[in-house]
């Protein structure tokens, strides 16, 4: 009998993105179970163990649900780059899965994958995953895609600590950290001022209580001066672990800003005695949400971005639609479907739904239920977002895509959804503008970042044009910022000399 090649044989692929992994960098997931399109009707999960045996590498292993299917299958498991090819692929051959587990507990060092190479594996910060089955008993190739995305919940909110001046290292403030979904803090804060250096500096210590949910955080603190324009920030992200003995967990961020600088400067820093601290925290607490992207069916080539269908296969099945609530829904905004409310810009009209936007929108939810004027209102004046800003803009809110995004639009597009609080939509222009950063452009995300206090994004472009700092310093832009945006160019270069120093 001939043995049946590679070639002859067909292969079921399941790419898998995990998105925004660096809150689920010390998690183990499993996706849903898959069921190649075989005879035995065998179903398969993969699993991922981002400590591995020893906390040095990530396991990676293709799981069979059934203990007594007996059958050989090739398998390949991978880490893809952005466009597709693999950074990492390892294949097994005639495996019988006798324990029910196949696959490599170093399948990559993470080292590599989260320091050292995190451009290529974690590009918009997530990590693309492969698995390759061949079977002589499929009738045709399937790619099926999913991706899993970590369930976030953030809170932003401004501290003010009144009579500052009177405070002293014996004194201690607290603050908790409140999520709009849940009844109890997440944390608490705790400030007090700690001598380090011959001087009285702040210091905020997180306190998780006994039992806490959260897996994994990421923290900045910034104190903000008499216009809401950025001192000076202090940036954490920390994984929670349970205490062996149920004790509350402390965390302790750097300590930053001493008292001394804040007094000397105290019209400017401390009005009224007052010191505003801008909070932001982002934390998982250990759910996600697992999507279906879509599945094509006999196609040629394995490249999970540009599935190519194969020219003899014209049934019905060859492309599932990715994402069809966003697209149904776009469908009511494109036809104007029961459409209760007018969005008018000074250009264009837009008809929309009033419950959508609420729920999008924490702006729009507060206007169209808090605000008795606005609600009644047939039509609702935007004159500070264009045209094709909103239309992006709806788009996204409807159908969860952007397409074509530019650099002014994408930051037109953070401009409006740091208005109507789009958080993904802010995100998702925020990791734009960070990943196409240039000379040309660094001085305006500056100035964005500014304008809007995200120290996340303000701290990533300073640090772009500190490594860059040759190039760019010689641009007009440069130039145009020191002229008008002296304190902005003067704290760039200050951190700088920190960095240096």
């Amino acid at each position: 009998m001939a043995c049946t090649t590679e070639e002859e044989r067909k292969v079921f692929i399941i790419t898998w993105s995990i998105k925004d992994i660096f809150y689920l960098k010390y998690s183990r997931l499993n996706s849903e179970s898959f069921y190649p399109n075989t005879k035995d009707d065998t179903s398969f999960y993969l699993d991922l163990d981002m400590r591995g045996d020893n906390n040095n590498f990530i396991s990676f292993y293709i799981w069979k649900t059934e203990e007594n299917d007996t059958t050989e299958k090739d398998f390949e498991l991978s880490m893809l780059a952005a466009d597709g090819s693999p950074l990492i692929a390892r294949k097994e051959t005639k495996c019988l899965f006798t324990n029910q587990k196949q696959g490599f507990s170093n399948f990559g060092s993470r080292n590599e994958i989260f320091e050292h190479r995190k451009e290529e594996f974690l590009r918009n910060d997530t990590l693309i995953l492969r698995c390759k089955i061949w079977d002589s008993d499929m009738t045709e190739n399937v790619h099926f895609l999913r991706s899993i995305c970590p369930d976030i919940h953030r809170a932003n909110f401004v501290w003010t600590l009144k009579e500052f001046s009177t405070l002293t290292p014996d004194d201690a403030k607290t603050a908790p950290v409140k999520m709009p979904t849940r009844r109890d803090p997440l944390m608490d804060m705790k400030l007090f001022l700690m001598r380090r250096e011959g001087q009285d500096k702040i210091q905020i210590n997180l306190v998780n209580p006994k039992g806490s949910i959260v897996e994994y955080c990421s923290c900045s603190v910034s104190a903000l001066d008499i216009s809401g324009r950025v001192i000076e920030s202090v940036k954490k992200e920390f994984l929670v672990e349970d205490d062996e003995d149920g004790n509350e967990g402390i965390i302790e961020l750097p300590p930053f800003l001493s008292k001394r600088i804040l007094m000397e400067q105290k019209d400017r820093y401390l009005p009224k005695d007052t010191l505003s601290l801008a909070c932001e925290f982002s934390c998982y607490c250990g759910n996600e949400t697992d999507i279906s992207e879509g599945t094509y069916y006999g196609y040629d080539g394995d490249n999970l971005l540009k599935p190519q269908l194969s020219s003899n296969v014209c049934d019905d099945r060859q492309i599932v639609m990715t994402n069809p609530l966003g697209e149904d829904l776009n469908t009511l905004l494109q036809d104007r479907i029961l459409c209760d409310v007018k969005l008018q810009t000074t250009t264009e009209t837009f008809h929309v739904h009033k419950n959508i936007l609420c729920a999008r929108s924490s702006v729009f939810k507060t206007m169209f239920t808090n605000d008795t004027k606005a609600s009644a209102k047939e039509c609702v004046e935007i004159p500070d977002v264009d045209s094709d800003t909103m239309r992006q803009m709806l788009r996204y809110v409807y159908a969860d895509t952007l397409n074509d995004l530019q650099w002014e639009i994408a930051c037109k597009l953070y401009a409006a959804a740091v208005k109507y609080d789009i958080f993904s939509l802010k995100d998702k222009c925020s990791n734009f503008m960070k990943m196409n950063l240039c000379s040309k452009n660094a001085c305006e995300a500056l100035i964005t970042s500014d304008l809007h206090q995200d120290v996340e994004l303000k701290t990533s472009v300073q640090d772009y044009i500190l490594n860059h700092v040759k190039e760019i310093i010689i641009t007009d832009e440069w130039k145009d910022l020191m002229k008008n945006h002296s304190q902005l160019a003067a704290k760039t270069m200050y951190h700088r000399l920190l960095r240096d120093w």
